[in-house]
């Protein structure tokens, strides 16, 4: 490289102590050596990305939706349910306020829960290429998806929580009751 560099670079007289240098060489041996194992990591995450993709519009290919995605949506439409009872006991005593509001407010994160994984599914004809964008879609929204799939999960925490310690009152003031009736 020295040689070519002498007789066709008018500047090679400047570099000929740099390039001749074997601390010079190690150092580029090590750099290339580098970029190779970067280039190896660029080429194993294309491979793993393609895959989840492949495997992911096959799913959407024959059922319209990620399994995944078809699971999330039973339990949140479950929850929706029971949240609405509750609200509805809650709104019928007039004795919790508490309540409505959690019960309010999951149900909106439940929804748009719904909403976003609606934007998941294949509606009307499933061809090739509408089932790669949802696919792809899904992959790019996951971290989305779980985002909401968290809030959703403190919401329920939160009523969960709120209805055993109704029911701990509960049973303390029929206990309190029980007792001065003896």
């Amino acid at each position: 490289m020295v040689d070519f560099l002498r007789t066709h670079n008018k500047h090679a007289v400047a570099l000929t102590p740099i390039l001749s240098n074997p601390s010079y060489t190690r150092l580029q041996m090590v750099l290339e050596s580098l970029a190779a194992a970067g280039l190896v990591g660029n080429i194993i995450q294309f491979i793993d990305f393609s895959s989840k993709i492949l495997s992911k519009t096959q799913q959407v290919y024959q059922s319209g939706s990620l399994a995944e995605n078809i699971d999330i949506e039973l339990v949140t439409n479950h929850l929706i349910k029971l949240s609405k009872e509750l609200e509805t006991s809650a709104n019928s005593s007039n004795s919790d306020p508490t309540l409505e509001k959690l019960c309010e407010s999951c149900n909106d994160v439940a929804n748009e829960l719904l909403e976003a994984l609606g934007e998941l599914k294949v509606n009307g004809r499933n061809g090739i290429w509408r089932s790669v964008r949802k696919a792809l879609k899904s992959v790019l929204s996951k971290e989305k998806i779980e985002g909401i799939q968290m809030r959703l999960t403190g919401f329920r925490d939160e009523l969960s929580l709120h209805i055993v310690v109704g029911i701990r009152y509960y049973n303390i003031s029929c206990a309190d009751c029980l007792v001065r009736q003896y």
